[in-house]
C-alpha cells in the first residue's frame, strides 16, 4: 500500500507545481468532505481530511522554507501527503483451512491465505504444529491455487494471523479429535485421558502406552483386516464474531460527545468525579 501511495502523492505533487497550486491546496481542493462519495458510491458523513491538512501544515510551517542542512549532499523539504484506508471489508470476511495426515507422520496444510512477506506461511505452520504436537518441519503448507485450496476472503487488513489462524486451530483440533478417537479404540483408554505429545497420542496416565500419529492417519485398521473412520483430515473455518454493520446515529452521537471544543471540559470533570469517588 505504502509503495502505491507514494507514486500517487508524487504524481499529486508534479501535477500541483504545473498548475501552479501547493501541496497543501491542490489536496484540500480534492479531499473527501462531508457529504462526499466515495469511490464505490458511499456517502461519507463525516470527514475531517480537510481540517488534518490544515492542522499538519501548520505544524511544519509549510509555508516557511527549510534550513539547509550543511552537507551540500542533502536536501531538506517539506511535503504533505495523504492516505485512504478503504473500510471495504465486511462483517463476514470468511477463512477456512484444511488438513491432513500422512503415513509417515507429517502433515499437508491447505489454505488460500497468501504468504507476501509477511511470514504467514510460517506462522500457520506453527499454529498447526503447536496444536498437533508435532515439529513444524513435518508440515508442509500449500497455498496460491485457489482451485484446489479453500476459501479466504483476502490477504490483506493485518488479519491473516488472526481469522486464518483461527482456521487452522479449528482444522488442527478436527483432526486431534479424530486422532483421539481412533487411540481409544487402539490403545483401550478412555479419550479423555489420552493427549497428542511429539507425534503420538500417549497416555497421560501410563505414558509408554501410545501410537503414533501416522499409524492413525489413513484410520484404523482391526485385527479381522477390518477398517474404521478412514483418513484423518482436519477442516477449520472461523468468521469473526458479533461484528455488525455500525449504527451510523450512534457514531455521530459518540462524536459530537467525545470531540469538539468541549470534550476536554468534559474528560477533566470526570476524572474529578472518579477521584472524588476514589476518596470517600
Amino acid at each position: 500500500m505504502s509503495e502505491i501511495h507514494f507514486a500517487i502523492e508524487q504524481n499529486l505533487d508534479i501535477i500541483a507545481e504545473r498548475l501552479g497550486l501547493t501541496g497543501v491546496e491542490i489536496r484540500k481542493i480534492n479531499c473527501i468532505k462531508p457529504g462526499g462519495v466515495t469511490g464505490t458510491g458511499e456517502v461519507v458523513d463525516v470527514a475531517g481530511l480537510g481540517e488534518c491538512i490544515d492542522r499538519a501544515a501548520a505544524a511544519i510551517d509549510y509555508d516557511v522554507p527549510s534550513i539547509q542542512p550543511e552537507d551540500p549532499n542533502k536536501v531538506r523539504a517539506k511535503a504533505v501527503a495523504c492516505g485512504w484506508k478503504a473500510p471495504s471489508m465486511p462483517n463476514n470476511a470468511a477463512s477456512s483451512a484444511v488438513i491432513k495426515l500422512n503415513e509417515d507422520g507429517t502433515a499437508h496444510l491447505l489454505v488460500s491465505a497468501q504468504d507476501i512477506g509477511q511470514g504467514s506461511d510460517t506462522v500457520m505452520i506453527q499454529i498447526a504444529a503447536e496444536v498437533l504436537s508435532i515439529s513444524p518441519d513435518k508440515i508442509t503448507v500449500k497455498t496460491g491455487d485457489t482451485d484446489h485450496t479453500p476459501y479466504e476472503w483476502q490477504t490483506v487488513a493485518s488479519r491473516i494471523t488472526y481469522s486464518a489462524g483461527r482456521a487452522v486451530i479449528e482444522a488442527s483440533e478436527d483432526a486431534k479429535a479424530q486422532l483421539i478417537e481412533l487411540a481409544q479404540l487402539k490403545l483401550g483408554i478412555f479419550k479423555r485421558d489420552l493427549e497428542l505429545r511429539d507425534g503420538y497420542v500417549v497416555s497421560k496416565i501410563y505414558p509408554d502406552r501410545k501410537v503414533s500419529l501416522g499409524e492413525l492417519a489413513n484410520g484404523l485398521t482391526m485385527e479381522d483386516g477390518s477398517g474404521i473412520h478412514g483418513p484423518i483430515i482436519g477442516r477449520g473455518a472461523f468468521i469473526p464474531p458479533n461484528v455488525r454493520n455500525a449504527d451510523k446515529r450512534q457514531v455521530l452521537a459518540n462524536i459530537q460527545l467525545y470531540s469538539g471544543p468541549t470534550a476536554a471540559k468534559r474528560r477533566n470533570r470526570s476524572r474529578q468525579e472518579n477521584r472524588t469517588n476514589k476518596s470517600t
